[in-house]
């Protein structure tokens, strides 16, 4: 193996560890406790019509 096989390997694997651990950190409860956050995971339909997109609970309103 040549030095260069060596040191970049280890630049390889030190940012992976580094990359791996800072993806553990959460998000604080302000921000996962806000009113206006947006709601990813909800279903939702489109209409196609008018091109709207509602959400299942204002549909069956």
């Amino acid at each position: 193996m040549s030095w260069n096989t060596i040191v970049f390997g280890g630049i390889f694997i030190l940012s992976l560890f580094i990359f791996i651990n800072i993806s553990k950190v959460k998000a604080s409860k302000n921000q996962l406790d806000r009113p206006d956050r947006i709601k990813r995971f909800r279903e939702t339909n489109t209409d196609t019509s008018e091109g709207d997109i509602y959400e299942n609970e204002d549909r069956k309103k």
